[in-house]
């Protein structure tokens, strides 16, 4: 007896999910980054970096087998990674060792410093562009994940949806770390927080030490939220506040095929008035 097979699954529908589960991973990210001290502490950056490499590791190989196209915004982008291209290229120059006369020739300020060495008995036989290598190998670190996150945001938010989605999590986060920044506040709750001490009773720091970090996160925010204001504008324009309000309680109005704008034409309000109780309402009051 053959046993019952059921319908292979459809590799397209796994790669898509395998795609939602790349845009997650790089929404949620940015949307935590906040929390750990603003993500400025070597373990904290480090853990964001490892979740930017697997999603960015996951897309190529998506992309590699044919699994996802590269959208049009990342392509018109290739100007801008070429230029991300050479800072990145110059950090990574910046902390190879060199022979001494290179360095010389080409940063004279950095040899005379790293010559000073020889005070203390230290000759080196190789020096480095960078006066501070450790330093410019983090920084090269987060120059990295940047560059991988915008790449990322490019790739896989990719369709108007997916960018209102994204722009509201970031959006709704942010209003979560301002309800938490302004309760503290008002609480007055000074705390050790993953072994940094925040005073919270001076000024609405949220989960940043600096409180001038905290209003940069809500500046974006704030961008982000101005932003998806003005696309609901666009899609549905109204000539009074008492037309928008009237418009966006219709269901017909804003499930209609045609564009909302047409809503409120004048030229339009009597071939529409029989299909659109929205417009009813507006050539009554014209």
């Amino acid at each position: 007896m053959n046993a019952a097979v059921g319908p292979a699954p459809h590799p397209g529908g796994a790669r898509a999910m395998i795609e939602k589960a790349v845009l997650a991973l790089v929404v949620g990210t940015i949307a935590i980054a906040p929390v750990p001290l603003g993500s400025n502490r070597a373990w904290a950056w480090a853990a964001l970096s490892a979740c930017t490499a697997a999603a960015l590791a996951t897309w190529l190989l998506l992309w590699a087998t044919g699994g996802v196209a590269v959208s049009r915004p990342l392509r018109k982008s290739w100007p801008v990674f070429a230029l991300l291209a050479v800072w990145i290229a110059n950090l990574a120059v910046s902390i190879v060792p060199l022979p001494v006369d290179w360095v010389r020739m080409a940063s004279p300020h950095s040899a005379a410093l790293q010559a000073q060495l020889a005070v203390v008995g230290i000759i080196p036989q190789r020096m480095t562009l960078s006066i501070e290598p450790y330093a410019t190998r983090a920084l090269l670190l987060k120059s990295s994940m940047y560059v991988a996150i915008f790449f990322l945001v490019l790739a896989v938010v990719n369709t108007r949806a997916r960018l209102s989605t994204a722009a509201r999590v970031l959006v709704f986060a942010a209003v979560a770390h301002s309800l938490y920044a302004i309760a503290m506040h008002l609480l007055r709750i000074d705390q050790e927080y993953l072994g940094t001490r925040i005073v919270h009773a001076i000024a609405a720091t949220g989960f940043y030490p600096n409180q001038n970090h905290f209003a940069g996160m809500l500046e974006m925010a704030l961008a982000l939220a101005i932003g998806l204001t003005m696309a609901g504008i666009a899609q549905h324009p109204a000539r009074t506040w008492t037309e928008a309000c009237a418009c966006f309680r219709e269901p017909a109005c804003r499930s209609a095929p045609i564009s909302p704008r047409r809503c409120f034409s004048p030229s339009l309000k009597r071939t529409t008035a029989a299909s659109s109780p929205c417009t009813t309402r507006t050539a009554d009051s014209g």
